[in-house]
């Protein structure tokens, strides 16, 4: 689960499938591809909805693994990501992380509330695919150069908190 205090990094979130993941274990302790057991790219289960902001104004559920084999992906999104300064950071984030987010995301589940008016937006998303192991090495290792663009990175468990003040 991550908390995200600012709308840039939620749509970058969303749009880049940012490194945080809320892993789940499986009953034999494993941490599992979707995390629910084998059955990846299930984007709006029960549980992440519960983990989701009551009061949210906006909620948003990516099976990413699906989507990613839909023709209007691959005709629209695809390029886009294969291209120029998307292509750049993914290429970095492989680098820097040892993880393919294109390929290791299965789904993300989204809830924003103050996304109406001047304030700042709240969020919560909950990734699921990436081993937590890699995902956490990964933020720890990015840490300090979250820190230079204003974003304050904490983690315990599963749980992730990215805070950005700027307006």
């Amino acid at each position: 689960m991550v908390r995200i205090r600012h709308a840039w990094l939620v749509v970058a979130l969303g749009v880049a499938l940012a490194p945080v993941a809320a892993c789940k274990k499986d009953s034999s302790g494993g941490d599992t591809a979707g995390g629910k057991g084998g059955k990846s790219g299930n984007a709006a289960s029960d549980e992440d909805l519960a983990l989701l902001p009551r009061d949210s104004e906006v909620v948003l559920g990516i099976n990413v693994a699906q989507v990613q084999q839909s023709a209007l992906w691959k005709q629209f999104v695809e390029p886009k990501l294969m291209s120029g300064d998307a292509l750049s950071k993914i290429t970095e984030f492989k680098t820097k992380c040892g993880i393919d987010p294109m390929s290791a995301v299965k789904s993300v589940s989204l809830g924003m509330k103050g996304t109406g008016g001047g304030g700042k937006p709240d969020g919560v998303a909950v990734v699921h695919g990436m081993e937590k192991s890699k995902a956490m090495a990964c933020l720890d290792a990015m840490k300090d150069e979250m820190a230079k663009d204003g974003t304050e990175l904490s983690h315990e468990g599963d749980v992730v908190l990215l805070k950005n003040d700027k307006s």
